[in-house]
């Protein structure tokens, strides 16, 4: 008979702790759902954020040459710098590191088209690219 009490105890302790894991499964799903819903609603946040970012910053792009010899071509940024001085910076690097033949900055108005706000070309009438 002990026997028989014994294993009943051991379904209703069974029993219980199942109960306990449904609920507690039920609560981590709807944590998972609200972390879920934050998480969305976070990354629309930063991706309104960099669209507005990418609006305000400048896109420096430069027309290089390896060699006088060589076909030019197009090296555009992959970011944007925050500030005007920061785009002039980084055509002066690139024209003490390369043969820039032009440069130019770009913005972005708020329907996203590319406005140019700087070109400079830096190739004389005769084909000789000239420093300052």
């Amino acid at each position: 008979m002990d026997e028989l009490k014994e294993l009943q105890l051991y379904v209703s302790q069974l029993e219980e702790e199942n109960f306990r894991l449904k609920n507690s499964i039920k609560a981590l799903k709807n944590n998972n759902k609200s972390m879920l819903q934050g998480l969305t609603k976070l990354q629309s946040y930063v991706h309104k954020l960099k669209r507005d970012l990418h609006y305000n910053n400048y896109w420096v792009s430069l027309l290089i040459q390896d060699d006088e010899e060589s076909k030019p071509y197009l090296i555009s940024m992959t970011d944007s710098a925050p500030h005007l001085k920061d785009a002039m910076e980084i055509i002066e690097r690139g024209r003490n590191n390369y043969r820039v033949l032009s440069a130019w900055v770009d913005v972005f108005d708020k329907k996203n088209a590319k406005v140019t706000i700087f070109h400079e070309c830096y190739v004389n009438v005769v084909g000789k690219v000239e420093r300052k």
